[in-house]
């Protein structure tokens, strides 16, 4: 009798220290997640654990238990049943009213837009088409001669040749780039790269052009050209997409280059002056308009893809999504019916995204519990967090926004701590979602002011040049030319400081800290 009452004894020993074991790690489970600032869904969930533990009945709590069992054993089964996704669908097509009033914000007449005739010629020269515009071979020795530097007809016969035969493509993009205002459609959140594509290769072809025109000594027209890409340029500044924005300085860059050989190198008088003069971007810093523009895209379009997570019906009832990727496999499973894939890893790659397995989809489908705790029930809301998380960015399009403080590089937000902040809460996921936008938005501003110091740089040459034209020397000194520029032509945007100058005699040199407009 003894020996058993010991051995009871034992047993209720070890019961109590597995309970309190138990209960230790329930309450470090629930300190940890106050600390990472977990979702209140999953706070609750574990104070009910404990409650259960502690203060219910010990009557009571097989029926707790029972209860739980049955509610896992329910979502185990719903999770296997045939899903019914009649009449739902993705809710980011709520946010339609959101992207419509941005479209009808920056839209303008049909027949003052050039993104009408922009996009007509890209329907005549189609993708397939599209090489007419590639006069030689990008990756050619022969490209990097013709672009880089100029070229005489007789030297490259061929490409002269096929520079006159798509000479009424060219005419067209001059036509084009004289109308002033442009806005292309923006209901894709994210615009295809084709467009920009397109951007791109007709800037490069009106490069081989100029080079042509320099070499040959038709200042007329390759100052026409390079008002054309300038004007290119300004158009993709219209637009309200980073990529079209990038694009735009990109090709404003290149046109930029060839402008100030032009005045230096040619013998432009004061007419083409004139002309190139009234053709150059502002001068002036506009970064406040372009990232204004920037900001609401990117904020809309960030919202759009985190409703992907949310379903809605014809009776306006949200829940959800069971497959948040849904579209995203159908556009797969499209493109390997349309597409012949050589590479088997990619191959492979789209096909395990676009056709899950049974087991695949079911798993799929039980991440949704986990983001019923993770993710707020009301999408509305989901957007209302994300929107004040880029909220403070704002501030970067005022002019007395410091831009020395970089941001806290992406890669070191990933700390043990912030694993959890970005596994169990919507707010920190939303917020380095915005981070991640943040450090783009630095680098794009950098590139921006980059540009901009060129600009004024080739403000700056025209001056020189004019003083040249006059005197049959290069000025002493930029005080020379002081009341020939405006103020904002003489600094250095980037550093706030003015613009050097030197002069060698025969030649002279145009730089900032930051860029060489020309030769130092």
């Amino acid at each position: 009798m003894a020996e058993k009452k010991e051995e009871n004894k034992k047993q209720g020993l070890v019961k109590r220290i597995f309970k309190w074991i138990g209960l230790s790690i329930l309450v470090l489970l629930i300190l940890l997640a106050l600390v990472v600032e977990a979702p209140k869904k999953l706070v609750i969930l574990l104070l009910i654990i404990l409650a259960a533990f502690t203060t219910l009945p010990k009557p009571a709590r097989k029926w707790f238990w029972l209860g739980v069992g049955v509610v896992v054993l329910a979502l185990i089964i719903w999770i296997f049943l045939p899903e019914d996704n009649e009449g739902w669908q993705p809710y980011q097509f709520n946010f339609d009213k959101e992207l419509q009033k941005l479209q009808t914000k920056y839209s303008i007449p049909p027949e003052e837009n050039a993104a009408i005739f922009y996009s007509q010629l890209m329907e005549k020269y189609d993708a397939n088409d599209y090489y007419i515009f590639d006069i030689v071979d990008f990756d050619s020795d022969t490209f990097d001669k013709i672009f880089r530097n100029p070229w005489l007809s007789k030297d490259y016969p061929e490409i002269a040749d096929r520079l006159k035969h798509i000479q009424r493509a060219i005419e067209t993009l001059i036509e084009i780039s004289e109308i002033k205002q442009c806005v292309f459609p923006i209901s894709d959140p994210y615009p295809h790269s084709d467009r920009n594509s397109a951007v791109r290769r007709w800037a490069r072809l009106m490069v081989i052009a100029i080079n042509n025109d320099i070499a040959e000594g038709r200042i007329d027209e390759a100052s026409k050209k390079i008002v054309t890409n300038l004007q290119i340029a300004k158009h993709q500044y219209q637009q309200p997409t980073s990529i079209d924005v990038l694009t735009g300085i990109a090709v404003e860059s290149l046109a930029l280059q060839h402008l100030n050989r032009i005045i230096v190198e040619s013998e432009a008088v004061d007419k083409h002056l004139n002309i190139l003069e009234k053709a150059l971007p502002d001068i002036k810093n506009d970064w406040n308009s372009i990232f204004t523009k920037i900001i609401e895209y990117d904020k809309l379009c960030l919202k759009t893809e985190l409703s992907k997570y949310y379903e809605v019906n014809t009776k306006g009832r949200t829940r959800l999504s069971r497959d948040p990727l849904a579209e995203l496999r159908l556009n797969f499973s499209e493109y390997l019916q349309d597409t012949e894939i050589d590479n088997d890893n990619t191959k492979a790659t789209l096909e395990y995204i676009a056709y899950p397995s049974y087991l695949r989809k079911k798993r799929i489908k039980a991440e949704t519990i986990l983001r019923w705790f993770t993710m707020p029930s009301d999408p509305e809301k989901a957007a209302e967090i994300l929107e004040k998380c880029f909220e403070r960015y704002y501030a970067m399009a005022q002019p007395d926004f410091d831009w020395t403080q970089q941001p806290q590089k992406i890669v070191s937000l990933f700390t043990m701590r912030n694993f959890y902040l970005l596994r169990f809460n919507y707010k920190h996921f939303a917020q380095l979602i915005a981070d991640m936008s943040e450090e783009g938005f630095y680098s794009k501003h950098d590139l921006y002011l980059r540009t901009l110091t060129l600009c004024r740089g080739s403000r700056l040459l025209i001056a020189i040049k004019q003083y040249h034209n006059e005197n049959s020397t290069w000025p002493p000194n930029l005080d020379a030319i002081k009341s020939a520029a405006p103020a904002e032509a003489f600094i250095d945007p980037v550093t706030g400081n003015q613009l050097e100058y030197e002069n060698h005699g025969e030649r002279f040199s145009l730089y900032g800290e930051t860029a060489n407009i020309w030769p130092k």
